[in-house]
């Protein structure tokens, strides 16, 4: 499912900034994942694909301490 890019370019060894840039991400539907130990007990799941991620940008610099953290983890103001 994951293939890299034919020019992608190797991150050198050391520190490391890390940048996103606009990024979306939604997580893919059941048919297009494949465990071939399950396939023969495993359910389909019918729901629609969600896109989770919506132009995302940011930059984590050598030290420091980024997270991205969704409902299920996030704090709620009270």
């Amino acid at each position: 499912m994951i293939a890299e890019r034919p020019d992608a370019v190797a991150i050198p060894n050391g520190p490391a900034t890390i940048e996103f840039d606009h990024v979306d991400f939604s997580y893919p539907r059941a048919e297009e994942v494949s465990l071939a130990s399950l396939e023969s007990v495993a359910v389909l799941d019918q729901a629609p694909s969600q896109q989770v991620l919506f132009n995302v940008s940011f930059t984590a610099r050598p030290g420091q301490l980024v997270a991205l953290v969704g409902p299920s983890g996030a704090a709620r103001p009270r």
